[in-house]
């Protein structure tokens, strides 16, 4: 099943949660602790809509804004039902989306326009410098009348001065505002906003607002949006509207000039991160300015109480709670009531009264026998033995304490509640150690008035610096586009892992997955030096980059102090996964190593073609060495350690194998396509074409009609013919030929004299066994060699001999019947010495989850036997598919080519000697020929011709006939290049082309 087929699915999943957990809550409209419980509902709802946004992406494709519309359009449907009943709203669902998109629109529309932009460039085409224009030109007008489009949109209307704020105002040091209300008709909405400007700011409040405040609290409010405003001064007005106009051009005009030089998908996904990192990173900075606009606002007003009772009307109506968790603090764009009120009362110098604490709170856990105390000073967790000693003054004196803390040491005493049930009280202190007990949901409401009266009496202000969550989520979703390609279905498991939960554990995995990539990539380009050769170089060295760019900021988010202790969610998702993947990949490779007896090389060569093997070691590694443990953290580093040495050596050992790059140029003289010296019209049955040494004849395998014997048609190219019958025919010389005549139950090898008068008469013939694709291997002078396969014992029969002698040689060799092989090839030369290649799926492409680890592409490798005697040695692995011959005078040498990504590998080596480092040239060869001698290789490739002379190490380029079409097999010789076509609606031919250099 596709992507695209989940859209529906995608689309509506937020929607479905926020309607079903909305029904949860509605259940428990009278809760204790309702206003947590909606917390807990809001992050689980931000996460759903986060992954399905991601997953909107990318099955909806150019589709994906209207997808995304859609996903937001059914979450606010799925959210009205409960919204109604626990913020008691009167509103229609009509009126609610409209005042929705309104409001969303004015807020978030200029952003989500920028991170929009690029997309529709890429969709225009060749239009895209004009569409950039004009999208620059509306942005910009927009990013420059902000403030007067929001207001427009909300449908803001002028309100009159109350009494008192005029006077207010002119004691501030910013320009006098203009003041507005924005009205929600039947909505819950009570907030306000300041709108700094070096023109006209403007300071507007909801209905809902001024409705629910009394006039003294109004008017504290007012002066904190009047601190906003003189927190926006002209140097940050100018600023502000400097970074505007700067990303307006950048998604506009830069994404038009960026698509000339990087891939447009690669662009718009690094320009969609930084763009939410940096807007997350704005709002994560404002939580510093609210604390100091509270105490701004209380020195213009002077009235704490008011502006106390304000603050904590406003954030009641919006059903939050007083207290928050320190991980939603840091990421969140206010701090906590608890924290801000406890600023104001600080600086207004109000003393927390002690009245509510002179007598001690017990309140029993859900585990029986355990009980929590909060005092005058500490909170304490007692396990009871007797009922007689759970009275206060027993419990901190008699019984054993499982744990207490001083409330000077605690940064946060609150109480957590999820939307599905359950309460707990937690306690974290200065440390970041956090504890916690489950309370039963009968005392919540006791607990939480005694919390509201110890909270003055907290650290609040201890708090641990530590990077928003949100810049952890768009980090891990980096890794899905810098790891495509590369090691994805390991970065999809991880960074999905890391969206979820960016703990440290989670995001040292990441930085280690994408460290891996980077060395993979610039391994991949043969350590920078292969730019010239490989077609996209440079979007490989933008991967690269953008690799090691994510791992450095993963790297650095994972190092950052928390705010909490070790926790084992934090570390049993990421290295839980890896323990698995790690299992499912190396306990089958190690199985097969052991069973086939691999030698070293064949060993880093399959490292090198699954470079997941060792990435998912590396990020495992990376994944334990946050761990508090001190065993696991040595275990990190040394798996670490290990992986990255062996697995990047080997990746780097296998890549520079195969990086001696030829930058092929065209030739100095005639540049034009190769000149066409002949041209013969073929049967329609035709295959295997052979060539004889010199080039003066050509013989073309044909069939008449299904049953008939197979002949040979054998050509002059100056344009006499015969028919030979034969399965299989290679020529000696000009003038003789060896044949194979098959039939029922045996072979005949036949000597053939192509220039004598009965051409069609054999002057030597001798019986062979009969075996199954039996062919003539290769011929040396009068020595011969002939190459079956034995179907009864599943073994290759290898018959050598000389032509005039009625004796022959025969060797056998078994080789494994387990082997799921694609391609395979065997050939021997008259001595008995030959090869064996196997072209087959890469051992770990061969299980269940085989192409998973190779990120959804099929992984295949080529095997090279050395074969003498009935032995056979493997000589070589190679992580691609590679045709090989028998060539050379002598017939001791292979010739193999294969193609690895954009590139075509050229081997030539001796059989005792075993492979070296190929040949490299920069294009995928659509068809290749190798020359009887082995010395020329032809590479029919997209758009021309690539001759290479082996010998010297040159290659030259020519551009494709006027009639290209696609050869069936070509073979180059010294001066002339044989190619035998099939082209469509037409009679087969052989075409003989000029190719002298």
């Amino acid at each position: 099943m596709s992507w695209r087929a989940l859209l529906p699915a995608f689309v509506v999943l937020p929607g479905v949660f926020a309607w079903w957990s909305g029904r949860q809550l509605v259940r428990r409209h009278d809760d204790a602790a309702l206003a947590e419980r909606l917390l807990a509902r809001q992050q689980h709802a931000q996460h759903v809509m986060f992954l399905s946004s991601v997953l909107v992406v990318v099955a909806a494709g150019p589709y994906a804004g209207v997808a995304v519309l859609a996903l937001v359009l059914g979450a606010w449907i799925g959210d009205y039902p409960s919204r109604r009943v626990l913020l008691d709203e009167r509103w229609t669902l009509a009126t609610c989306l409209r005042w929705q998109g309104r409001f969303s629109v004015a807020w978030l529309g200029l952003p989500f326009m920028l991170l929009l932009a690029p997309s529709v460039i890429q969709a225009a085409g060749p239009l895209r410098w004009p569409v950039a224009a004009a999208l620059a030109l509306v942005l910009g007008l927009w990013a420059h009348q902000y403030t007067p489009t929001f207001l427009w949109l909300v449908r803001a209307a002028p309100m009159p001065w109350p009494p008192g704020w005029q006077a207010l105002s002119e004691s501030s040091h910013a320009r006098r505002p203009h003041l507005l209300r924005m009205p929600v008709p039947g909505g819950r909405f009570v907030s306000a906003f300041a709108f700094p400007s070096t023109r006209a700011p403007s300071v507007l409040f909801t209905d809902p607002a001024l409705e629910l405040l009394s006039a003294r609290e109004q008017t504290a409010v007012f002066a904190q949006e009047l601190a906003h405003l003189e927190h926006g001064d002209r140097r940050r007005c100018h600023l502000a509207a400097a970074i505007s106009y700067g990303l307006v051009a950048g998604a506009t005009l830069g994404a038009a000039l960026a698509f000339d030089w990087l891939p447009p998908g690669l662009f718009i996904s690094f320009w969609s991160i930084a763009l939410i990192v940096a807007f997350a990173w704005r709002l994560a900075r404002q939580k510093a300015h609210e604390t100091e606009s509270d105490l701004r606002a209380l020195a213009l007003c002077n009235d704490a109480e008011a502006l106390i009772s304000g603050l904590t009307k406003l954030t009641m109506a919006g059903r939050l709670p007083r207290r928050w968790s320190s991980e939603l603090e840091h990421g969140a764009s206010h701090p906590s009531l608890a924290r801000r009120l406890h600023a104001i009362r600080r600086a207004a110098g109000i003393a927390p009264a002690p009245s509510p604490l002179e007598e001690p709170l017990v309140v029993p856990t859900t585990r029986a026998g355990a009980f929590v105390t909060l005092d005058l000073e500490r909170v304490w967790v007692n396990d009871v033995r007797y009922p007689a000693q759970k009275a206060p003054k027993f419990l901190r004196r008699k019984t054993g304490s499982a744990w207490s803390a001083a409330y000077a040491d605690l940064v946060e005493l609150r109480i957590r509640a999820s939307w599905r049930g359950g309460a707990a009280l937690v306690a974290r202190d200065r440390t970041g150690r956090s504890r916690g007990v489950t309370i039963a949901a009968d005392d919540v409401a006791t607990l939480q008035r005694r919390l509201d009266a110890v909270e003055p009496r907290l650290a609040h202000d201890v708090l641990l610096p530590e990077p928003p969550a949100l810049v952890g989520r768009f980090t891990a979703l980096a890794l899905w586009i810098v790891s495509v390609d590369v090691v994805l279905t390991l970065a999809v498991i991880i960074g999905l892992i890391g969206m979820i939960r960016p703990s440290r554990a989670a995001l040292a995995a990441v930085a280690g997955v994408a460290g891996a990539c980077g060395v993979i990539l610039v391994a991949d380009l043969g350590m920078l030096g292969d730019l010239g050769v490989h077609g996209d170089g440079w979007r490989s060295v933008a991967s690269a980059a953008g690799a090691g760019l994510v791992a450095a900021v993963a790297g650095w988010l994972a190092v950052q102090p928390r705010t909490f202790d070790w926790r084992p969610a934090d570390y049993l998702p990421v290295v839980g996964a890896l323990a698995v993947i790690v299992a499912l990949t190396w306990g089958p490779l190690a199985a097969y190593l052991v069973r086939t007896s691999a030698p070293p090389t064949a060993i880093v060569q399959t490292l090198g073609g699954a470079p997941l093997l060792w990435a998912s070691l590396v990020a495992l590694g990376a994944a334990l060495l946050p761990a508090r443990p001190r065993g696991l953290r040595w275990s990190g580093a040394a798996l670490l350690a290990v992986s990255v040495l062996g697995g990047a050596g080997a990746i780097l050992v296998d890549r520079l194998a195969i990086s001696r790059p030829i930058v092929v140029g065209a030739p100095a003289g005639d540049t034009g396509p190769l000149p066409r010296m002949a041209q013969i019209e073929l049967p329609s049955r035709v295959g295997v074409l052979r060539v004889s040494p010199l080039g003066s004849r050509v013989a073309v395998w044909t069939r008449e009609a299904r049953g008939t014997p197979d002949r040979f048609l054998v050509l002059g190219l100056s344009g006499e013919r015969s028919q030979v019958e034969a399965r299989d025919l290679r020529f000696i010389d000009e003038s003789n030929a060896l044949v194979l005549v098959e039939s029922m139950y045996r072979d005949v090898l036949q000597h053939l004299e192509l220039d004598s008068p009965s051409s069609g008469s054999p002057g030597w013939s001798i019986d062979l066994p009969h075996t199954t694709g039996t062919t003539v291997s290769s011929i040396r002078g009068s020595a011969w060699a002939v190459v079956g396969y034995d179907t009864a014992t599943q073994d290759f029969i290898g018959l050598v001999g000389r032509v005039g002698d009625a004796d022959f040689k025969k060797q056998r060799w078994a080789f494994d019947e387990s082997e799921r092989v694609d391609g395979e090839t065997v050939e021997i030369s008259p001595d008995g010495r030959g090869f064996r290649a196997v072209s087959e799926l890469a051992p770990l492409a061969q299980l269940q989850w085989g192409p998973l680890i190779y990120g959804g592409r099929v992984a295949r490798q080529s095997r090279v036997w050395r074969l003498d005697a009935g032995r056979q040695d493997l000589v070589a692995t190679w992580p691609i598919t590679a045709a090989c011959r028998l060539v050379g005078p002598r017939a001791e040498d292979v010739v193999c080519i294969g193609e690895h990504k954009t590139r075509t590998l050229i081997w030539r080596f001796s059989l005792q000697a075993g492979p070296t480092r190929p040949l490299v040239l920069p294009d995928m060869s659509w068809r290749s020929g190798i020359s009887p001698d082995g010395r020329f290789v032809a590479l029919w490739g997209r758009d021309s011709i690539v001759l290479v002379d082996l010998e010297r190490g040159q290659a030259v380029r020519r551009p494709l006939p006027q009639e290209p079409g696609l050869p069936q097999q070509l073979i180059p010789l010294a001066d002339r290049l044989i190619t035998l076509f099939r082209r469509p609606r037409s009679a087969p031919v052989l075409e003989v082309y000029d190719a002298r250099w």
